[in-house]
């Protein structure tokens, strides 16, 4: 679960470096605001999904040719039996690194709720001096030197410290923010923060989205009439006010970019052209996914859970996760007659034998049984295993035999726990139960001081 989890967030981030990234070479200087917005909103949705949209990938070969092929054995994951020299430690690296990730997220989280608190209170400590315009309340907030901000629906403003004029390009601009819903946009980012705060492309995406929001108000501004200079002279006037960081601001902390954005020229139509190659480069990334999924790395709704290590101190055995174990088959093709096949284990069949549960189960077997030789580690003797088995058409486990020896003792070890092993569900051919050859790498390991 917890590889799932980091695989998962490993993806997301990449996603986003690579939206991040995709506007800021080709799309920054455009005037195309709000497709801007859809892309920023388009990127991040993306990027959260993409992982978990798996396809099958179109094969040039048949189901029946893929059977055929299949092999003369199969090797199971590699275990791995890991004796520590040191005193077993309470926390890991790994440990420790996920507690400081998960530890600033939740103070990180903390400070959203207490923003969003911040905000309720005003509503509720200013119901009395509340005024619905258009279907947009206002608090008058006439106690409070605060510069005019707006959050969803609701726009807060001191109606006493603004001129006439000024009110009225305020109130324009933060209902644009409120009928547009850019608070959502803000929020998105500001969870994408706290989850990934240790990825400075998301505070980096988290700017550029802001700021491009203030960008589509001053432009719907602009587009109704209301003076270009006079607006400009207004929207430095309010550059000193503090706000919530949730909220959206009348004013905005990168000032000099809006004013230039103001003025510059129209981007010219054909610029919306580079919006269309977002679509191949999203069919790119989910067909990377599908390809990374296919070739080993497990998706991320269903990923190894076969993986195991058996980590040993002082004698006993248990099961761990720090060295994670990927399922290796291997296959050979070699052909049979069905004469052989009664007499002796299989090398293809229509279905494989499998350990009762599965291989998380059988991994979960080894894990408990298995033991590091107290004579291998005085010894200091490292290296692999290698153990050859029958699984009969009974399920019996048979023919326990070391194909590639380390030491007599890791040897013997190995051939015990494989023979110990409870029945498994036979293969099967033609519908018939069959026996079929199997192999077991095991990889003896000390943890040096």
């Amino acid at each position: 679960m917890e590889t799932t989890i980091i695989l998962y967030v490993l993806k997301v981030n990449m996603a986003i470096m690579l939206v991040y990234g995709f506007y800021y070479i080709f799309l920054r200087k455009d005037t195309f605001f709000n497709l801007k917005r859809a892309y920023f909103l388009g990127g991040i949705t993306i990027s959260l999904v993409y992982p978990f949209v798996i396809f099958d990938l179109p094969s040039s070969y048949s189901p029946s040719e893929i059977v055929q092929a299949l092999v003369y054995q199969i090797t199971l994951s590699p275990v791995e039996v890991v004796h520590n020299q040191q005193a077993s430690q309470l926390f890991g690296v790994r440990q420790i690194i996920s507690m400081v990730l998960l530890l600033v997220s939740v103070v990180l989280l903390i400070r959203l709720i207490i923003q969003c608190l911040s905000i309720i209170y005003l509503v509720i400590k200013y119901n009395n001096r509340r005024q619905i315009i258009s279907e947009v309340e206002f608090f008058d907030l006439n106690d409070r030197e605060i510069a005019p901000f707006s959050f969803f629906k609701w726009i807060f403003i001191n109606k006493e410290k603004h001129e006439p004029t000024e009110l009225e390009e305020i109130v324009l601009h933060e209902k644009v923010h409120a009928r547009q819903y850019h608070s959502m946009d803000v929020l998105i980012c500001e969870m994408l923060c706290v989850l990934f705060w240790w990825n400075p492309m998301v505070w980096m995406l988290r700017k550029d989205l802001r700021l491009n929001l203030e960008y589509v108000v001053d432009n719907n501004i602009l587009l109704n009439g209301i003076d270009a200079k006079q607006y400009q002279y207004h929207l430095v006037k309010l550059s000193f006010g503090k706000n919530t960081a949730v909220v959206n601001n009348f004013n905005v902390s990168q000032l000099k970019k809006r004013i230039t954005m103001m003025n510059k020229e129209r981007t010219i139509r054909s610029g919306v052209a580079k919006y269309i190659f977002v679509f191949p480069a999203v069919f790119l990334l989910i067909t990377a996914n599908c390809i990374f999924t296919a070739c080993g790395g497990s998706d991320t709704t269903s990923m190894i859970e076969e993986q195991a290590v058996v980590k040993v101190t002082g004698g006993e055995s248990k099961e761990g996760a720090e060295s994670p174990v990927l399922p290796e088959i291997e296959a050979t093709a070699k052909g049979e007659t069905e004469a052989d096949a009664e007499k002796q284990p299989l090398t293809a069949v229509e279905k494989m034998p499998e350990f009762k549960g599965g291989q998380k189960e059988l991994m979960m077997y080894i894990g408990n049984n298995l033991k590091y030789p107290e004579d291998a580690i005085k010894r200091n003797i490292e290296g692999r295993v290698i153990v050859r088995f029958v699984v009969t058409a009974t399920g019996k486990v048979t023919d326990v035999k070391v194909v590639r020896s380390l030491d007599e003792a890791c040897d013997a070890e190995a051939i015990r726990v494989v023979k110990a092993m409870p029945d498994w569900t036979p293969g099967m051919q033609d519908g018939k139960a069959v026996p079929v050859f199997f192999t077991l790498p095991i990889a003896y390991k000390l943890q040096h001081k």
